[in-house]
């Protein structure tokens, strides 16, 4: 099966879900019941994919859980994020699996976290891991989707340099052999389509932190909607949300409408 991921013929927007975030928060509220939203992400046929864990893959076809008609995503990848100095900073980031590993459950795409390090050892042991998964998933027909992070990265922080740092990553990861990019939104930036017309890979913007002001999450997911995207990644802004169900039919409209 070709993923999704990079075969979107229709050209209207995707949305995949991301359950991933057990490993790294395995506390995190709204993920006490991993399952009930996985039956929900089943269920809608609205909903493409989403990004779990090897785990929970697993876990969901013991279960009876029915994804095949959705694009899979595995984390292969785990995180630790501290604040230092007032900031949030990467403290760990190592590869959990191995990719012959993940063959059980029949990913269409690994998803990694390619986190642009101002350490340029950390950068390189970073970009090491990509190359290693990518090349594997040019063998054996699974694609590769970086998401590129900035924790503790000065240069993304700063309003001047922000969008040239994006393309930076951006083109690290294509340089590394990625299929797809899961990027930040940058208000009122055309980056987005100076990355798309460079770099000619499918791009996914990701939802971020819980927006606590729905009206102000609306009126972002509408501003996102009209970037040149293939699609949205969204997460806590849909299982924090306290109607899941409906969190997911307001995007999928307001997808449709922009």
């Amino acid at each position: 099966m070709v993923s999704q991921i990079i075969q979107n013929v229709s050209k209207q927007k995707e949305l995949f879900i991301a359950v991933d975030h057990g490993l790294s928060f395995p506390g995190l509220e709204g993920l006490e019941r991993p399952f009930d939203i996985l039956n929900i992400i089943s269920a809608n046929p609205g909903i493409d994919g989403l990004i779990a864990s090897l785990g929970v893959f697993r876990q969901a076809g013991k279960l009876g859980i029915d994804l095949a008609d959705k694009t899979r995503l595995v984390l292969v990848d785990y995180v630790s994020v501290k604040g230092e100095g007032g900031n949030s900073c990467l403290d760990q980031r190592e590869v959990i699996v191995k990719p012959e590993e993940t063959e059980i459950i029949e990913p269409n795409c690994f998803k990694m976290f390619l986190n642009l390090y101002e350490d340029n050892r950390q950068l390189y042991r970073n970009c090491r891991d990509v190359e290693r998964f990518t090349a594997y998933g040019a063998k054996h027909g699974i694609n590769t989707l970086a998401e590129i992070m900035f924790y503790g990265n000065r240069d993304f922080a700063n309003p001047v340099t922000r969008e040239a740092e994006l393309m930076r990553g951006c083109r690290i990861a294509m340089e590394l052999g990625v299929d797809a990019l899961k990027i930040p939104y940058i208000p009122d930036s055309n980056i987005v389509k100076e990355i798309s017309a460079t770099l000619k890979l499918p791009i996914y913007m990701l939802g971020g932190q819980k927006n606590e002001d729905r009206e102000e999450f609306r009126k972002q997911l509408r501003e996102m909607a009209r970037q040149e995207i293939d699609g949205f990644m969204f997460g806590r802004n849909v299982w924090q949300s306290e109607d899941v169900e409906e969190t997911v039919r307001e995007i999928l409209q307001i997808i449709k409408e922009e």
